[in-house]
């Protein structure tokens, strides 16, 4: 199975956002060591990154570790969603503004360790600022109380759900 990293030419390439741009990878850690499932070290200023749906292969030596800007989970695998529960949505949505990073942990020696993922790359808007309480330029600051869009984002209407986003953006209702 080849390498299928996510990269960060990825995120800056997206035309139609919301993207969901899906990775899979093959690794195999030694004990106590980790493999590098992804790594961006940098997400460019307005872009917003959201991992998603992470999926892994079943096994009680590996731990899922993901640190998304300033934010670190370690995950076991043990327990963890597998591609044939792919019906089901998992827990794992983290967004990421500064970068975002993926490493499977052994504690005993991993061969062919699999996992799945995605990660949904759009342009923030000043909606998403907010919410993620992100500075905010002049022009955006005029256009927020222009529109009272901190009040739309306080009562959760602002952003829409990726899901709502999507339906609104492929199935319009005429």
């Amino acid at each position: 199975m080849p390498e299928m990293a996510i990269e960060l030419r990825q995120l800056e390439a997206i035309r139609y956002p919301p993207e969901l741009i899906p990775g899979a990878d093959l690794v195999s850690p030694g004990a106590t060591t980790q493999a590098e499932v992804l790594n961006i070290n940098h997400i460019p200023a307005g872009l917003i990154a959201k991992l998603h749906n992470v999926a892994a292969t079943l096994n009680a030596s590996a731990q899922l570790r993901i640190k998304v800007d300033d934010q670190y989970k370690q995950i076991e695998a043990g327990a963890l969603y597998t591609m044939s529960w792919r019906h089901i949505p998992t827990l794992i949505n983290l967004i990421a503004t500064k970068s975002l990073r993926y490493h499977v942990y052994a504690h005993a020696a991993l061969t062919d360790y699999t996992t799945w993922y995605g990660v949904w790359g759009w342009k923030q808007t000043v909606a998403d600022k907010l919410l993620l309480g992100l500075p905010l330029t002049p022009d955006e600051r005029a256009l927020d109380e222009l529109l009272d869009i901190k009040s739309t984002v306080e009562r959760g209407t602002l952003p829409p759900r990726l899901e709502r986003q999507l339906l609104y953006e492929y199935y319009p209702i005429y």
